[in-house]
């Protein structure tokens, strides 16, 4: 596929703020965007920022956000609302000859759709492991009256896995969907460093339920007598108060720090720092996080129900906790750590390089956009 200079992409999501609170799907963008702009096209992105944590710009990518705030404290990311982004997406919509939509269940990702679709301007959308029936009245609901008939028209939808595929197949048969994984560019200009003289181990997500910071917490816990080192990075998405409990108990691992959120720029070289990446989450489709860990060369060590598994414990077995359990997370973080210094970061580096490039993801997807403006031979 040639480049094409004169396609205009736009890539519109939720939100982009300093503490990285809207995590995998404007890591996605973004290195997608890279990607893209490395071939020669016109990638932008459009999103929310809000005016106490407005982001701090990519500055190798054309990024224009409009301040919002939620209309519901109940559903802070979900009902992020401005009247300005009406008339901004409006313009941003009508010169794009693609619009790319990172897909929830979110004010922003719906009026963009439904600008679309009254400008009869063709779209995809990207739904990271987000549109999930949960079996409560009100998704449902908003499932049948917005996103069913919006994803209806999308030319295609973009899914993780074939587990999201099944989940989001749960949720209309009527829509067009097709697989297609995160992906990482290597970065060029962090080498693999070498190991820490103490074993020092990361966890690098939102403070949410399904991320698991109860069952890391209990992992530093159970080595609070070793020389191991902790370190949490993450906004709040509810559990804060977890870590807030742990820093105060008497029991607590004193090697543990929290250090609040990284800014999305600061992400991947901050985990080479580490040497172990720990993401006890349940369910998670496709971890950003672990593709960035991986690509400076740090093991990770993931839940069984982590989307990419099968293909982790391949690659190295111990990087995948033989259970869901806590005890099994612990049991398994022991085996990690006593094999951590035979494991070449370089050839971590390489397996990421190998399966999960962005290279390989962005040819599939600029295939999907030649098709929706017709053009097979650009």
């Amino acid at each position: 596929m040639h480049k094409n200079s004169s396609l205009q992409i736009l890539h519109v999501l939720t939100l982009n703020t300093l503490n990285g609170d809207y995590g995998g799907p404007l890591r996605v963008a973004r290195v997608t965007c890279t990607e893209l702009i490395r071939r020669g096209y016109k990638a932008t992105i459009f999103s929310g920022t809000l005016r106490n944590l407005e982001p701090l710009r990519n500055l190798h990518l054309d990024e224009s956000f409009v301040h919002v705030s939620p209309i519901l404290r109940s559903y802070p990311l979900s009902s992020l609302w401005s009247w300005r982004l009406v008339p901004k997406l409006k313009q941003k919509i009508g010169v794009a000859d693609i619009v790319h939509i990172h897909f929830a269940r979110d004010l922003i990702p719906i009026l963009a759709a439904l600008i679309c679709i009254f400008q009869k301007k063709k779209f995809v959308t990207q739904t990271h492991g987000m549109i999930v029936d949960d079996g409560r009245l009100l998704t449902k609901l908003i499932d049948k009256i917005l996103v069913e008939p919006i994803l209806a028209k999308s030319e295609a939808n973009f899914v993780l896995n074939e587990f999201e595929r099944k989940r989001l197949s749960q949720v209309s048969n009527k829509i067009r969907i097709k697989i297609l994984p995160n992906g990482i560019g290597i970065s060029d200009f962090i080498q693999p460093k070498s190991r820490s003289r103490n074993l020092r181990v990361v966890f690098c997500a939102r403070l949410h339920p399904q991320k698991g910071i109860s069952k890391f917490l209990e992992l530093a816990t159970s080595q609070k007598d070793s020389q191991i080192e902790f370190q949490v990075f993450g906004p709040d998405g509810g559990e804060y108060e977890k870590i807030d409990q742990y820093l105060g108990m008497e029991n607590r691992n004193h090697r543990l720090k929290y250090s609040g959120a990284l800014n999305p720029n600061d992400v991947i070289h901050e985990l080479s720092k580490f040497d172990i990446l720990v993401l006890p989450s349940f369910n998670e489709n496709f971890p950003m996080v672990v593709l960035e860990a991986l690509s400076v060369g740090t093991c990770v060590l993931v839940m069984p129900s982590c989307g990419i598994s099968g293909e982790l414990s391949i690659f190295n077995e111990n990087f995948v906790s033989e259970s869901e359990t806590t005890d099994g997370l612990i049991r398994s973080f022991d085996r990690l750590k006593q094999k951590v210094d035979e494991i070449d970061r370089a050839a971590v580096m390489k397996f990421c390089q190998e399966k999960y490039s962005i290279e390989k993801v962005c040819e599939e997807l600029v295939q999907e956009y030649y098709l929706l403006v017709g053009n097979h031979d650009a």
